[in-house]
């Protein structure tokens, strides 16, 4: 399977908004990597998100599979993406469950990026930021993955690589039968004014069979926080500098 880096396709797609004014926003966007096809839904829009609660989108699933050609066959792609933004609880927090079945023949590679604009915490406090990962892979070929990063951005940019604590490649090990990994990065200091921004992205590399669940987030804590970094499979930025998902993106932006 060929596949993209995750930051040269956010690049990519960041090129595409780069110098529009922030807006007040929280958006989704898929894209298939094979062919370019690419799906942008803003939270409550009709005929698009199914979820009435604002800061809250779940996609139309018909509206996904009329989309990408390579959904047509079976496959599906679902994903729900929650904004949680609590001052009173010093916590901002951009989270997405994403589940990618492939039943077609053939490698994809699905980029999913969400993004929430004019996000506050408190100013008087220092501000950490951390991100996390999860993923099941049921019945998956050995070698498929998913790599996941998350930012805050200071100059409250829609889908914008600001401040990250670096990406999280999970990687399967097992086949037949269900294999769950998870990690998180230690968190880091972000120091901004309000507002900023957040945005994650997630780079799904699957095979004929693959069925992934995934878990995400992104999370500014306006306190101090300390989180050792797990063992295991779990490959942080701490490791390695850069995968395919920051690849992609830029492929993606260029």
């Amino acid at each position: 399977m060929q596949r993209f880096g995750l930051l040269s396709l956010t690049a990519a797609c960041l090129a595409a908004v780069a110098g529009t004014p922030a807006q007040a926003a929280f958006r989704v966007r898929i894209t298939d990597l094979s062919n370019g096809e690419t799906l942008t839904v803003t939270d409550n829009t009709a005929g698009a998100d199914t979820d009435a609660a604002v800061d809250a989108i779940t996609i139309d699933p018909d509206l996904i599979d009329s989309t990408f050609t390579n959904l047509g066959d079976g496959s599906t792609l679902s994903s729900t993406f929650l904004t949680t933004v609590l001052p009173t609880l010093e916590t901002s927090e951009l989270t997405r469950r994403t589940q990618l079945v492939r039943a077609g023949t053939g490698d994809v590679q699905f980029l999913v990026e969400s993004t929430r604009t004019d996000v506050f915490v408190p100013a008087d406090m220092s501000k950490t930021l951390q991100d996390s990962a999860g993923a099941t892979f049921t019945n998956t070929p050995v070698g498929d993955s998913i790599e996941f990063e998350g930012w805050a951005d200071p100059a409250n940019g829609e889908f914008a690589m600001g401040v990250s604590a670096g990406p999280i490649l999970l990687v399967n090990d097992t086949f037949p039968g269900s294999r769950t990994l998870s990690g998180n990065n230690p968190a880091i200091p972000f120091v901004d004014d309000n507002p900023f921004s957040l945005t994650s992205a997630t780079l799904f590399s699957a095979s004929a069979g693959a069925n992934i669940q995934s878990v995400n987030s992104v999370v500014v804590f306006a306190r101090p926080l300390v989180v050792p970094t797990p063992a295991g499979l779990v490959l942080a930025a701490a490791a390695v500098p850069a995968f395919g998902l920051r690849r992609a993106l830029r492929r993606k932006a260029g």
